[in-house]
């Protein structure tokens, strides 16, 4: 019984270890991608254990929601990030695109 409780006790925290790095990863990610200057803000941070419905084959992802932004964008800016730190998908698409634009406006 010791035994048991004991690989128990390995096993959660393993899979506590491999979500934090899950989570670390998808951050560094993002932080990539949206740059020092961070046109983004009041972020909202979630996984979908069941899948994102928004995509083809419901793959289980990180979903990074931004409500306000410096974008002069209207809607909610979400990126989907896979557990490996892959960015599967943009929205709006042309995410990169558009940070870019913002930070060559900023500069003197």
């Amino acid at each position: 019984m010791k035994r048991l409780g004991k690989l128990l006790v390995l096993l959660a925290i393993a899979a506590t270890l491999l979500a934090t790095a899950s989570y670390a990863g998808a951050r560094a990610r993002v932080g990539q991608l949206i740059g020092n200057e961070r046109p983004l803000g009041d972020r909202n941070i979630t996984f979908a254990w069941k899948g994102v419905e928004e995509l083809p084959d419901r793959p289980r992802a990180w979903v990074f929601s931004y409500r306000t932004n410096r974008l002069h964008l209207s809607l909610v800016v979400k990126i989907y990030v896979l557990p490996t730190g892959d960015i599967l998908k943009t929205v709006p698409g042309n995410l990169a695109a558009r940070i870019e634009a913002y930070e060559r406006s900023r500069e003197p």
